[in-house]
């Protein structure tokens, strides 16, 4: 058709639609016809089909390079990672890992803290990172691979030296919020600045969501700068990380910005009540953090995200 009549090759998924359009119209065209060379050319293709079958046959990876997947192990090493450790461990990675990595984070009801992207920038600002083998040059300074996939070429990363995690703020007495408005502030702070540029972690200590379930809301931190432009803008979709929230039970979840603007307008951090549900939450804690370790600040916008 697109020699004959000049039409579009088909994209993506549309090409599957096609491809059984194409063998129904070639079998009852075969149908039409009888005599000896008919069969011989329907046993031909016959065979044919299924030694392309048998050949290209797999149950463990997508067929498409150009889809990223991450293996259940890259997962469970991650919860044996944080088994050592005495803090809840920070993951980055490509955007187009985040949700693969959050599907298996949601089937273990969000045991680790959501994947830590920030658009189509790679950061150094992680204690692991999932992203592809390529981009090793730029990784290779600050984190050892722990594991790889073999099909897919994603990567499991290791930070060489551990992140050293500052405490500049604690706040213990949080009121318990009620309502059903679409946006709460936990902490603001505005015209301000910093030492140094060094990243921030901040920590919140859930104590308990009530609320009809499922519960499309969001825990964000955000950083804009003097010149009231977005610096740093991270989420963590509470949905994705459980279906149910009234058994949680003090959760403690970690949220890592970017590099700090030189001055800061303003610093929020805020629960984003999507669907204005009637909620009731309350907070035990939230610690802000300033990450020191090599790199920290290095951020690189050619990251490759696509697989080879």
């Amino acid at each position: 058709m697109q020699k004959l009549f000049n039409v579009s090759y088909p994209e993506n998924r549309m090409g599957l639609f096609f491809y059984v359009f194409f063998v129904i119209a070639v079998v009852f065209t075969l149908d039409q016809f009888t005599g000896f060379a008919v069969k011989v050319l329907s046993g031909f293709i016959l065979v044919i089909t299924l030694i392309h079958f048998v050949v290209n046959i797999n149950f463990d990876k997508h067929s498409n390079t150009s889809y990223n997947t991450i293996p259940e192990r890259f997962y469970t090493r991650l919860l044996e990672e944080q088994k050592q450790s005495p803090e809840k461990i920070t993951i980055s990675g490509q955007p187009d890992a985040e949700l693969l990595y959050d599907f298996w984070n949601y089937l273990h009801k969000g045991a680790l803290n959501s994947s830590n992207n920030s658009s189509y920038v790679m950061q150094m600002n992680c204690d692991y990172v999932v992203v592809l083998k390529k981009n090793e040059q730029y990784y290779r300074p600050y984190y050892n691979e722990i594991d790889s996939d073999k099909h897919s070429d994603i990567t499991l990363l290791k930070r060489k030296e551990k992140l050293k995690r500052n405490l500049l703020l604690s706040i213990n007495s949080l009121k318990p919020i009620q309502g059903n408005g679409q946006y709460y502030n936990l902490y603001l702070a505005k015209d301000t600045c910093y030492r140094n540029t060094n990243p921030l972690l901040v920590e919140f200590n859930i104590a308990s969501i009530q609320a009809k379930m499922p519960l499309n809301m969001w825990l964000v931190f955000e950083v804009d700068s003097s010149e009231g432009h977005s610096a740093s803008y991270q989420k963590t979709p509470l949905n994705m990380l459980r279906y149910d929230w009234t058994t949680a039970g003090n959760q403690v979840l970690d949220l890592v910005g970017g590099p700090l603007p030189l001055k800061i307008h303003r610093m929020v951090c805020y629960l984003w009540n999507i669907e204005m549900k009637q909620i009731k939450v309350k907070v035990n804690s939230i610690k802000i953090y300033q990450l020191e370790g090599s790199g920290v600040c290095d951020t690189v916008s050619e990251c490759k995200v696509v697989s080879p």
